[in-house]
């Protein structure tokens, strides 16, 4: 999804996170310098979003939605 965020004229991307430290760090060389976090919650907590793309499979967006939107990003 990164590409597409990026590309994106209607949108900024803010962070990176993966629980995966290494994916994180490849993330930020490919992509671009950003804050990278292991903990979707402190990303929540840290940075100001509008909203989140959640790249996780299907039975574990439950938990990350809910937490983001209790966070006030969609």
């Amino acid at each position: 999804h990164i590409p597409e965020w990026i590309n994106c004229p209607n949108a900024d991307l803010i962070a990176y996170c993966d629980i995966d430290p290494v994916s994180v760090a490849e993330t930020v060389e490919r992509y671009g310098e950003r804050p990278g976090y292991k903990d979707y919650k402190k990303m929540l907590a840290t940075e100001d979003l509008d909203a989140v793309s959640i790249c996780l499979p299907n039975f574990l967006h439950c938990k990350v939605a809910v937490d983001a939107l209790n966070a006030g990003a969609n």
